[in-house]
């Protein structure tokens, strides 16, 4: 995993098999963030424990043993944000980490939304399935 803290305080989760500076971890708690969980309710001081590439715990959690613990900086820690109306997928293939989208939090995009697309949109998916990139990604369709 890669934790990076974007310029307005956020933290991302790149990649979550293991910390790029410790290797790969069975466990990690991020320690001392502000938590906005999606629900819609304010935003909680707490700690979130990821266990393998899930989220495992939330709350005020203490460090187990050999556990690796990140310190958050008071930065806050969110689900990943989804870009409703987005350009990348054309970059995907050459730029699979698509650090420009993933460095804001987004973890999703959707493309094809100005009516162009790329034909046959299989293609695109099949692409995409042979080579992972760091996002998840929906398309329209186009209709020019």
């Amino acid at each position: 995993m890669t934790i990076r803290a974007t310029v307005g305080g956020a933290i991302t989760l790149v990649g979550i098999a293991g910390l790029a500076a410790c290797g790969p971890v069975e466990t990690v708690l991020i320690t001392n963030v502000r938590i906005v969980d999606g629900s819609g309710a304010p935003a909680f001081e707490g700690s979130v424990r990821v266990a393998g590439d899930r989220i495992g715990e939330v709350g005020d959690l203490t460090p187990k043993r050999s556990e690796t613990v990140v310190d958050g900086a008071g930065h806050v820690l969110a689900p990943g944000f989804i870009d409703t109306h987005s350009h990348h997928a054309g970059g995907l293939v050459e730029d699979p980490e698509a650090l420009g989208a993933v460095s804001q939090g987004i973890t999703t995009i959707v493309s094809g939304v100005d009516g162009g697309s790329r034909l046959p949109v299989t293609e695109l998916f099949d692409d995409l399935s042979a080579d992972p990139v760091a996002l998840n990604v929906a398309s329209f369709t186009g209709h020019g």
